[in-house]
């Protein structure tokens, strides 16, 4: 479950690291006054927020191995990339609301403009006096102008001849015209009202295809709902959740890999050390013994770097609740049980102490670790040390009295 989620959040800090460049790719790109100035910006900018994802790892590296200067210049570096590209996610996030709010406002102002339209049309539609369909009053006056009049002294003709469309009148041919100019009123009302409702059919459409937002005359719902809950001002509002916008993305991309990679462990020497348990379980105690000696002999300087690792170590070596039958002693548990007793007051240099330490592994077969691992596990049994005239000593210590096969040897250097 532990490697899953690993894999999960891997892949989330990635999603965020790859957001966090390209909005910062694109306003950098935005300061540019050419396309070649913007191509420089944006990469920059995108190389500012990649390194500011390692920074955290090379810092705590520093750190750790008390290379003050560089984790001090880790520290300044962190803050430079990390601020540029807050300011850099907030630009973007500004810009491209601005740009959102801006178009809807438009689209809420239009929609409420034809709304007022729609209205007016519909007011001024049902002013109008009752009328029929303008093809049947058009049909009825082309009726009434070709109508047949007979007049004194003059041929049989049509009214719209005969009175030059309605414009030359008399008293006999004024009941024609009368009818003829109702029927001209009528039919400009009808075309009127045609008009209008083609108008009114065209912008109901138009508001099916208006969005939510438009009928909801809001440029920007969230803020405006979240201002009302909490008695904010909208513009105060619109700032924080660009700035939370931001901060997320940032601080995401930032320290995810940080987060998530602590789950694992990464250091592969942390095998040997399972392996040794598993040795030691196993009851296998030369395998168990090679394993510990290869451990101690990796690079010395690790040690003093990573202190998992020498978590990890004192575990492996210093069970404390080892049962003595089924799981063996390990090699430095067997050298401080034959070799060293606590006396109060006593101290033994690190020298002589280091020296009998080999000596006695020779006469085990066994491999002696370096000094720094060495004076590690002694610190881990409880043995502190403190420097006297000049002189590493362990403290409350000393050295057993050698048996024949010690003294046998002269090989020993005195301290």
């Amino acid at each position: 479950m532990r490697h899953v989620l690993g894999l999960f959040g891997v892949i989330a800090a990635s999603a965020l690291v790859i957001v966090s460049a390209a909005m910062n790719w694109r306003f950098g790109f935005g300061l540019g006054k050419t396309e070649f100035d913007g191509q420089v910006y944006g990469l920059a900018s995108v190389a500012a927020d990649c390194l500011k994802a390692i920074v955290p790892f090379l810092i705590i590296y520093a750190w750790k191995t008390r290379k003050w200067a560089q984790a001090l210049a880790g520290v300044a570096l962190g803050v430079i990339c990390t601020g540029y590209s807050v300011t850099s996610s907030i630009g973007f996030a500004a810009t491209n609301r601005a740009d959102n709010n801006g178009e809807r406002m438009i689209r809420v102002a239009n929609y409420k403009d034809q709304r007022a339209e729609l209205k007016r049309l519909e007011e001024k539609l049902s002013w109008m006096p009752k009328h029929r369909p303008a093809e049947a009053v058009a049909a009825s006056l082309e009726q009434a102008n070709a109508q047949p009049v007979k007049l004194r002294g003059k041929p049989s003709s049509t009214v719209e001849a005969l009175t030059d469309g309605c414009t030359k009148t008399n008293w006999t041919s004024r009941k024609y015209c009368a009818n003829i100019f109702d029927l001209r009123k009528e039919l400009a009302i009808s075309e009127e009202a045609a008009k209008i409702d083609a108008r009114i059919r065209e912008i109901r459409k138009e508001f099916a295809k208006a969005t939510s937002v438009a009928a909801a005359g809001k440029a920007d719902p969230q803020a405006d709902l979240i201002s009302t809950i909490f008695g904010l001002k909208l513009e105060d509002t619109q700032t924080v959740l660009i700035l939370l916008v931001s901060l997320l993305v940032e601080a995401g991309s930032a320290l995810g890999y940080f987060v998530v990679f602590s789950m694992w462990k990464l250091d592969p020497r942390a095998a040997i050390v399972k392996e040794a348990e598993t040795a030691r379980g196993s009851r296998d105690r030369k395998s168990s013994r090679t394993l510990e000696s290869t451990y101690a002999r990796e690079d010395d300087s690790f040690l003093s770097d990573n202190d998992n690792l020498n978590e990890l170590m004192a575990t492996a070596a210093n069970d404390e609740e080892r049962d003595p039958i089924l799981l063996p002693k390990n090699e430095m548990d067997r050298f401080y049980d034959e070799r060293i007793e606590r006396v109060e007051g006593e101290s033994t240099t690190a020298t002589q102490l280091y020296d009998d330490y080999c000596e006695w592994c020779k006469n085990q077969g066994s491999n002696p670790m370096s000094q720094i691992p060495f004076g590690k596990q002694l610190s881990q049994m409880d043995i502190n040390k403190a420097k006297i005239a000049g002189r590493i000593r362990y403290k409350g210590i000393r050295l057993r009295p050698r048996n024949s096969d010690y003294a046998k040897r002269s090989d020993i250097r005195v301290a």
